[in-house]
Parts: C-alpha cells; sequence; structure tokens
C-alpha cells in the first residue's frame, strides 16, 4: 500500500516495535550507567562504548542517539544525587527484562562490553556484572564464559 495510508500503516508498526522494545532499551542504559556508576562516580572511560551502543541504535531506526543519552543521562545523574536511590531505579528499570531470558543475556552482554570499553575491567565493574545476573537469574559463570571482545571495534 503506497501513499498517505501505507505511511501511515508503516509509521504505527513502527511505534508498536518502539514500543515494544522500550523497556529492553531502558534496561540497557539502566545497566549502562550501573556499570559506570560501579565505582561511585561518572568518569568518561565508558564514553566509547556508548557511543557504539547509540550508533546501532540508530541504524536499527528505533531509537536515537540523543534519546539513549536522555535515558542514560538520567540515570547517571539519579546515582550521582543518591547512589542508593538511583541504583534502585536503575535495578527496576532493568527487572523489567527479568522474564525474557534470551533479552536478559543480552542486557548483560551489553552492561559487560561497556565495562571492557576501556580494555581493563574493573572490580567494582565486576561486581555490578554478578549483581546484575542475580538480579535477572542469570549464572554469572555462563555469562562470562561469551567472550565478546568488541575493544578493538570501539576504538577504530
Amino acid at each position: 500500500m503506497s501513499g498517505f495510508f501505507g505511511r501511515l500503516i508503516e509509521h504505527q508498526k513502527k511505534n508498536k516495535d518502539r514500543a515494544a522494545n522500550f523497556d529492553f532499551f531502558k534496561a540497557c542504559m539502566a545497566g549502562a550507567a550501573l556499570i559506570t556508576m560501579a565505582d561511585g562516580k561518572a568518569d568518561q572511560r565508558e564514553s566509547a562504548s556508548l557511543k557504539a551502543l547509540f550508533k546501532v541504535l540508530e541504524e536499527f531506526k528505533m531509537f536515537s542517539r540523543r534519546q539513549g543519552e536522555e535515558v542514560y543521562t538520567r540515570f547517571v545523574d539519579d546515582m550521582t544525587k543518591d547512589l542508593d536511590k538511583g541504583q534502585k531505579k536503575a535495578l527496576e528499570a532493568i527487572a523489567s527484562v527479568k522474564d525474557d531470558p534470551e533479552w536478559a543475556a543480552l542486557l548483560v552482554a551489553v552492561c559487560t562490553t561497556v565495562s571492557e570499553a576501556d580494555g581493563s575491567v574493573a572490580d567494582s565493574e565486576t561486581v555490578v556484572i554478578e549483581q546484575l545476573c542475580d538480579h535477572l537469574g542469570l549464572d554469572a559463570a555462563t555469562i562470562k564464559a561469551f567472550e565478546v571482545d568488541f575493544f578493538d571495534e570501539l576504538h577504530e
């Protein structure tokens, strides 16, 4: 179907897909914020992996870089103001993918990639990854078995 109604239908389908995936999107941004704030403060070490993640979001035409940055920044700001309350908000967002094992594992993979962005993983980041696995009912040892090396790709 072409013309106005065809575009309207395609737009509606895209909005449905976007709405269906928003919880996962928000959970990924919350997880990335938890990794960033693992040591209690935000720094720029993880920015390369986040830029790559935002680029993928734009390529899928589901969410824009701006949307990703806004959601991520909101979680980081909440943790900066009150670490415990901010972490609780992030974990609530992450819990939305708990019932989908594929999304839960993918979320932890995203968070692991963010933690490896600078070529090393801090102990505090490892603790957060393990807590995320516990929170999502995943086996941390199984997640560690997935060797995903994006370091070279992130720093091209």
